[in-house]
This record gives structure tokens, sequence and C-alpha cells, in this order.
């Protein structure tokens, strides 16, 4: 399997140098396409996975943004088309070398945790590529729903918020834009000096992704000069990382403003090919490291706040519990009340299916009961954080018993107006 792994890896490689050796970038896939995601349980698919899945995309003129493994596509009842080429992707997990098998992430954790000795022994991390299909191929699939998006206009609105939470100076004016380390400012043209509101966007995504490398920060080494193998590659983190994060906010570029956005880094593309070529790992180290700019970046921005805005809490529902969605550092990026156990249940097993990280809260109802936790055992890996609110909601009525209720409470109103009114007669 780990020759497979690395033949696959060798494979991605090979494909992004040749793209760029043809003055292509790679991963504009990722600001044509939707964040790639599973069809049958709608995770969505990270790191190189979510690369390669856009770039397959593209390359293939793919509009549907749903992938699936043939077995996957069964289970569901549906079928991959008649010769069908698929894409691969890893899947990691701990392998149990003395028990031979292995683990779920809720396994290997709690052995990690309990018994540390045991794990650094005989816990291993390994990886099973699998072939996946898009949406496109599969017949009986159902039709795709188009997710809500955050405009340009949003990202521009929130730029200040994003400077202020990273404590990062601008200085707006000249004909470059840059990020100055020593001073900890990133410099840009003003916004009208741009072709449009998009490249300002993405420019502006790309040069914070810069100065996400100080020390106060993810603290990246960013003290190589121009021309250096060290610049290219704190360049391509960039440019990943701007891509990642216009895909994940829905942010689309027209095919004349890629071509633009390209020609920005024209200077960059044959030494990026030359290191990819030397050393395919390279790539992976910076979508690893792209990735975790992307994911700060988003944080930072308050950017997903408003993206799945949760509705208003009618009075008249009962609300069982709450899943908080968390940011790599722990921060909570959005929040969702649930109104059955059932909905809240299915919806924490598969966050925890993809390691995402959450933390669950379990409203108590009128006698101090609240959803078993028994099915947190079950999870593959466990929430960050359990607690319990004593958060009573309202009990759910029926038509005929809220007509009677407000029956009964404008009787009681008449009935205190009247009163008021005889007394005010006797005095």
């Amino acid at each position: 399997m780990a020759a497979m792994q690395n033949k696959l890896r060798d494979q991605i490689a090979k494909s992004f140098v040749e793209a760029l050796q043809q003055d292509q970038l790679p991963w504009k896939a990722c600001w044509q396409t939707p964040l790639p995601e599973n069809a049958t349980n709608g995770k969505k698919y990270r790191g190189i996975n979510s690369l390669m899945l856009s770039f397959v995309a593209s390359q293939a003129g793919y509009v549907d943004y749903r992938w699936c493994t043939f077995n996957q596509a069964s289970e569901k009842g549906w079928k991959i088309r008649k010769g069908s080429k698929g894409a691969p992707v890893e899947y990691w997990a701990y392998y149990d070398t003395k028990e031979r098998k292995l683990l779920s992430w809720t396994d290997a954790k709690k052995i990690i945790r309990d018994d540390p000795d045991y794990a650094a022994k005989n816990l291993q991390l390994r990886s099973r590529v699998y072939t996946v299909f898009n949406g496109e191929q599969i017949e009986g699939i159902s039709e795709r729903s188009h997710a809500p998006e955050v405009s340009v206009e949003d990202i521009l609105k929130k730029r200040d918020t994003l400077l202020q939470n990273m404590e990062l100076k601008i200085r707006e004016g000249g004909s470059q834009p840059y990020y100055e380390p020593t001073t900890d400012t990133v410099c840009m043209p003003v916004a009208t000096d741009f072709f449009d509101q998009y490249a300002y966007a993405c420019t502006l995504l790309h040069e914070c992704g810069h100065a996400t490398g100080h020390e106060t920060r993810l603290n990246r080494d960013l003290t190589a000069v121009f021309g250096t193998s060290e610049y290219a590659k704190e360049e391509l983190r960039a440019e990943i990382a701007s891509a990642f994060t216009a895909q994940a906010l829905g942010i689309q570029l027209s095919d004349a403003q890629l071509e633009d956005h390209m020609v920005l880094h024209k200077a960059y593309i044959q030494s990026w090919a030359a290191d990819l070529s030397d050393a395919p790992a390279e790539l992976f180290k910076a979508i690893k490291d792209a990735e975790k700019i992307s994911d700060y970046l988003i944080e930072k921005g308050e950017f997903m706040k408003e993206k799945n805005a949760v509705k208003e809490v009618s009075p008249d529902l009962e609300y069982v519990g709450r899943i908080d969605f968390l940011s790599s550092r722990g921060t909570v990026m959005e929040s969702i009340e649930y109104e059955t156990a059932e909905e809240m249940i299915r919806d924490a097993k598969k966050e925890c299916y993809s390691g995402a990280p959450i933390s669950l809260t379990l409203y108590k109802d009128h006698d101090g009961k609240h959803i078993p936790t028994d099915f947190i055992k079950d999870l593959d890996s466990p929430p960050k954080g359990l607690s319990f609110e004593n958060k009573v909601p309202e009990q759910k009525m029926s038509l005929s018993e809220r007509l009677k209720k407000a029956e009964i409470q404008l009787n009681a109103m008449q009935q205190s107006q009247d009163h008021t009114k005889g007394y005010d007669r006797e005095r």
C-alpha cells in the first residue's frame, strides 16, 4: 500500500509539473470549481485530495463537485457509467501492528491517550488509496444543491476585520502588492487600480497569506530573498492558500481573470517546476502549509460566520442541543441548533468521521434530562468538548392547543380590564 501511495503522489506531482511547465497554474481549478465533497455523506475533501479532485474536475470539465467510491455508489443504489475513469484519493488511518488491524480514529486516539508507550511501539499511521467517481459519472444520483456563497463584496467588507484580528498593518498606494516582513505590513495598490474586485480580493488573500508566516502567527521563515528556492516555495504556499480560501468561500473567477492572475506569477513558474521535479514532497508540504494558512485566514477574517447563518429560534420550537464547529485553533466558527436528537447525532457522526473539530452541547428538557451520550462511543473521533445546559425549551403545541391558550389569555385579559373598570366606578 505504501508503494501505491508513493506512486499516487508521484503521479500527482508529475501532472502538476507538466502544467507548470506549460505556464499553467494547476490549482487555478480551485477558483473554477466548488470545494469537492463526498456524495454520500457531504464531507469536504481536504489537502491533496481536495486539490487533486478540483484539478481533475477542471481538466474533465465536470460541474458537479460530488465524488464517491464504487461501493459507496452501490450502497445508494447508484450506478457508475460504463467506461468511467475515476480519480485517486488517500485515506489515512492508524494500523495496530500487534493486533494486525486498522483502527478507527476513536480507538487510535484512545490508545494514544491511555497507553502512549503501546501506541509508540505498535501504532503506525498508514494510508490507503481509493478510486472515486464524479457525480456526472453516476446514474441515479440526485441533483446537486447550490451551497450559499460569500460574495466578493462580503470579503471586502470584512477586510478590516481580517487585518484587525491578525494585528496586521496595511499601506495602500504604489503599483505592486507585497508583504513586508520587517514592518509586518501588507502593501496594496488602491482598490480602484485593480482590474476588478475579484483581483483585489484574491491579491489581498495572497499577501495576507504571506503575513501568516510572521513569528506571532504561524511562524515560518520569511527571510528568503527573490530568486532563491525558499522564496519560490513561500510564493507557492501563499498562492495555493489563496486558491483554497477562495474555493472555500465560493469565489469564482472568469477565465480572463484567471489569466491575469497567473501572469502576475509567471516569474516563479519555472522555479516551482524545478523544485517539484527534484523533490515532489515539496508540493505536498506546500499544500499542507497552504491549508493551515487558509484555515487561519478564514478564522481571522470571520468569513464563515454568516455563510450558513442559523435561522432565528422560534419560541415554539424545541431544541435538543447544539454543535459548535471549531477552527484548528479552537475558535467557534459556526453553531447549529437541532430540533431532533436523530439530526444532531447524524451530523455529529458525519463531522467526526471527517476528523473535523467540534464541540457538543446538550440541552436539558423540562424533566432535567438530555440526549443519552451513548452515541459518542460510536464516533470515529471524539468531540473536542461536551457540555450540558439548563436550556429548557418551550413545549411544542398543536394549532388547537395554541388557540385554546390564546383564548384563555384573552379571557384573563378581559376579566382584568372589567375588574379595573369596576373598581374605578366604585370609587
